[in-house]
């Protein structure tokens, strides 16, 4: 049985000729990544901006789970929400004021809604609780909306149960929510690093 050897000046350049495509394909990686630490200075309307990490589990069959790096700048009226792959392209870019929001998939075209909640729901899949997450971050005690509950320390506490504590400046914060209804169930855990004053 005849066997193919490459020669030794044939593997050479066939190694130089892998290393070049591999090369290539990093170098094409790197353009579409986005350098989130000069989008971490942005701010609107004086607003504080945060960074850190977001994973919404939806209870279906099958479970669907979505986890992304984000920026988040602005407040419950005014401001956007820009999501990331673990290799920092952009995924996703939501903004919002008084006239509705605006939401653009994969560097696609935008699509307008007259809400926030049916953005966010296109966004997530669940109607993100965005105005007491705000409130959170601003340094208040979070009560749960409607039809969610706090998860604290692995304990399920409804809305009349004990309040998310205050967050804290100094350090990452964990943020754990489930949505009881409607449903699908979905679980919301936010990770959150305030970046800027």
């Amino acid at each position: 049985m005849n066997t193919f050897a490459f020669s030794p000046k044939l593997s050479k350049a066939f190694a130089k000729l892998c290393k070049f495509f591999l090369l290539v394909a990093m170098l094409s990686l790197a353009s579409c990544a986005v350098d989130r630490s000069t989008r971490q200075t942005k701010v609107i309307d004086g607003q504080q901006s945060w960074s850190g990490k977001i994973n919404i589990t939806l209870e279906t069959t099958p479970t669907q789970s979505f986890t992304a790096d984000f920026d988040l700048f602005g407040n419950a009226q005014s401001g956007e929400i820009q999501l990331y792959s673990s290799m920092g392209t952009t995924l996703a870019l939501a903004k919002w004021d008084e006239n509705g929001g605006e939401l653009t998939l994969n560097n696609k075209t935008s699509q307008h809604f007259d809400s926030l909640q049916e953005m966010t729901t296109k966004l997530t899949g669940v109607g993100f609780p965005l105005q007491s997450v705000f409130s959170w971050l601003k340094g208040n005690e979070l009560t749960p909306p409607l039809g969610w509950e706090l998860i604290v320390d692995s304990k399920h506490l409804g809305a009349e149960g004990k309040k998310a504590p205050k967050l804290q400046t100094t350090s990452t914060e964990h943020l754990n929510m489930q949505r009881l209804s409607p449903t699908p169930r979905a679980q919301l855990h936010l990770w959150i690093e305030p970046v800027s004053p």
